[in-house]
């Protein structure tokens, strides 16, 4: 740290990086139906700042959900669909963003108009320490991630005769995920970043389960019997992709435009689970098996 205090600011990182936050959340839907068949329909959106600055949550999801049923059949739905966006702090430094903060001088300059990208430098012994301004400056400093998922259940069912049942269960369910981190040119002093950067992460899930259910429940005065067999299938995918690069102009976000360094990789996993599923039961005046 430098001995020569004098000139030097007395700033509170914490005061200045935490702030009172916002947070919105909207809710509207729409229900209804008749004596064979009902439904569901929802819309929400919900927008959270963080209580430190640069930090940001977006969300909106939809859902719908219904039932019919007539006769010896029935069927439904229940369908969820969700994206998110958000503006994700800095993980990568020490101690983590909030740890960052904590550690952050006081001494050190919230501005400086003679380093690039105009944020005040670390010195002395402040290593590995960045300006907390500016690196939630989107201007140099850019973090997003943008998530979509979907749940989905659908299942259909028929009564052959009374308490004898079959159905079936279809539930497929996705997950997209996108992470994308670019940097420009900056000077922090003895933290800088001399050439642009841009990352991007992928990840993707797609899961689906099938269940065939037949079962049977029927009480004979003081009988009762009940027996089940299913047959499940379960199939499991994931897929990872990554490309990162350097070089490129300022404001180009584009992997293609990077002049060195460019690499990418990624790979992919599959698991698949069948089940076969048996169980029987038998009371006499709910006592005995």
């Amino acid at each position: 740290m430098a001995e020569n205090l004098y000139g030097k600011p007395d700033n509170d990182w914490q005061k200045i990086m935490y702030r009172t936050a916002l947070m919105q959340n909207y809710k509207a839907s729409i229900k209804g139906g008749g004596n064979t068949y009902t439904y569901y329909t929802g819309l929400g959106y919900m927008n959270q700042d963080g209580i430190i600055k640069g930090s940001n949550y977006e969300r909106i999801n939809f859902q719908f959900k219904s039932n019919y049923k007539r006769g010896i059949f029935s069927a439904g739905n229940n369908v969820v669909v969700t994206r998110s966006t958000e503006d994700p702090l800095a993980s990568e430094i020490r101690g983590g963003f909030v740890g960052h903060i904590l550690q952050s001088a006081p001494t050190l300059e919230k501005y400086d108009d003679s380093n690039i990208g105009g944020y005040g430098g670390s010195y002395g012994d402040m290593v590995n320490l960045f300006n907390p301004l500016g690196i939630i400056d989107k201007n140099l400093a850019e973090r997003n991630k943008e998530v979509i998922k979907a749940y989905i259940n659908l299942y259909a069912q028929l009564e052959f005769l009374p308490g004898l049942k079959y159905k079936i269960n279809l539930t497929p369910d996705f997950y997209f995920d996108r992470n994308v981190e670019y940097a420009v040119i900056y000077d922090w002093g003895l933290y800088s970043n001399d050439i642009t950067s841009l990352s991007e992460e992928r990840n993707r899930k797609n899961n689906m389960l099938v269940e065939n259910l037949l079962s049977y429940d029927q009480t004979f005065g003081d009988h009762k019997v009940s027996a089940l067999f299913g047959y499940s299938y379960q199939d499991n995918r994931y897929r990872y992709l990554v490309a990162k690069g350097k070089g490129m102009p300022e404001g180009l976000k584009e992997i293609d435009a990077a002049t060195i360094e460019r690499t990418n990789g990624g790979y992919s996993t599959r698991s698949v689970l069948t089940s076969i599923i048996g169980r029987a039961f038998y009371s006499y005046k709910n006592r005995y098996l």
